[in-house]
């Protein structure tokens, strides 16, 4: 064990990173860089093999000839970063909505936003001091056993940052943190996770092992799209057509921020009655995920069905499992997610919403029309209406 990376120390048959990496993934994020040190040849080999990098992805190993500390390896990797970027300790798992994190910082001269949380019990980390949203101080880690805001190990980053560390082997933690903070130009944002554990000590790597899994079965929402979403003025397919139903993208945001999976479970008929094409819906869906973006919300995935048996496309005329009331895109996306079915739900407008939801074995709720979020919020788990 000592011989491999803590970030690639095997948790539930996989690397623990790759649980991070998956998670990410789910906000958006599609570019990796590694910052690889110690045993950097674990992570190349294995981020080489075919299948490691799930698709869609990108993942760039930057390997450190000798031991940088976090930020002199920022440094070195210089040359592959973005303006502003997201960076993580590879050997903690923090659940909680990222992209609250990657709105544009709020003080103008801020170079780094830091991810904190409150604890009841803390002598393993130092505290955060923070005052009206900047990071005032860091307090060392003492034996004293009672709350404080500690540091998630998650910043949000300009590239200018890079101009305040000061090259050779360097901690961005204990070195290039406190000087910022002095200066004022580093933020503190709040954050409640659903769950955060931070391998670096033998008895939480044995926790993982089953808590990481169980942590990554969530609940979800499945929610139909035209008349629930957005206003159904007959296949909608087009960009300029998408009307937000009223707390649509609210009730997104809610679901996002209290834990739950998002996902959207479509009937698409004006595919296969030639109305448009499959590339026009994915062009819908991209732009709703730009919107939701904006508000730091997310989809999970899109299921749709293209099929119907009156459609005028030959390979699309067909009586399908997948086309609701069948429930084969909820149990589809049932098999491709771990996903906690005893806390899931569908919220849907039509009598065939409901019926696939009784065959997928999950409660549905009937939309009729007004703010989404009355039918939402009184149904997520922990939320209060």
């Amino acid at each position: 064990m000592s011989e491999t990376p803590k970030p690639m120390l095997d948790v539930a048959g996989k690397p623990f990173l790759t649980y991070l990496i998956q998670e990410l993934a789910r906000f958006g994020f599609t570019r990796f860089l590694l910052l690889a040190g110690y045993r950097a040849d674990v992570v190349s080999d294995y981020f080489s093999h075919p299948g490691a990098v799930p698709e869609g992805l990108s993942i760039t190993v930057a390997v450190e000839e000798k031991p940088m500390g976090t930020g002199g390896a920022l440094l070195q990797a210089s040359h592959l970063l973005d303006s502003a970027f997201l960076l993580c300790n590879g050997d903690s798992l923090c659940l909680f909505n990222h992209l609250r994190l990657t709105v544009p910082l709020e003080y103008s001269e801020s170079l780094a936003r830091i991810a904190l949380m409150s604890i009841g019990h803390n002598t393993r980390y130092g505290h955060v001091i923070v005052k009206d949203g900047l990071v005032t101080g860091f307090a060392e880690r003492s034996n004293h056993n009672g709350p404080g805001m500690i540091n998630a190990g998650i910043y949000y980053m300009r590239r200018e940052i890079l101009g305040a560390i000061p090259s050779g082997k360097v901690s961005l933690e204990s070195e290039v943190f406190p000087h910022l903070a002095e200066r004022k130009l580093l933020e503190g944002e709040q954050i409640s996770p659903h769950f955060f554990i931070d391998i670096g000590i033998p008895d939480d790597l044995m926790r993982a092992q089953k808590a990481v899994p169980r942590a990554l079965r969530r609940p979800a929402v499945f929610f139909d799209r035209d008349g629930v979403l957005n206003h159904d003025f007959g296949h909608v397919h087009a960009v300029c057509d998408l009307q937000w139903i009223e707390g649509a993208r609210e009730s997104i945001l809610a679901c996002n921020n209290a834990g739950y999976l998002v996902f959207v479970v479509t009937n698409q008929a004006g595919i296969a009655k030639g109305y448009y094409t499959e590339a026009n819906m994915h062009s819908l869906h991209a732009h709703m995920q730009e919107e939701l973006h904006t508000m730091n919300a997310h989809i999970d995935a899109f299921a749709f069905c293209p099929h119907h048996p009156e459609g005028v496309v030959p390979e699309l005329r067909q009586t399908c499992l997948c086309r609701k009331p069948q429930p084969g895109m909820l149990l589809r996306l049932c098999n491709d997610w771990a996903i906690d079915l005893s806390s899931s739900f569908l919220i849907g407008d039509k009598p065939s919403d409901m019926q696939a939801a009784e065959a997928a074995g999950i409660p549905g709720y009937l939309f009729p029309g007004g703010s989404l979020l009355d039918v939402l919020l009184p149904r997520l788990r922990g939320v209060k209406a």
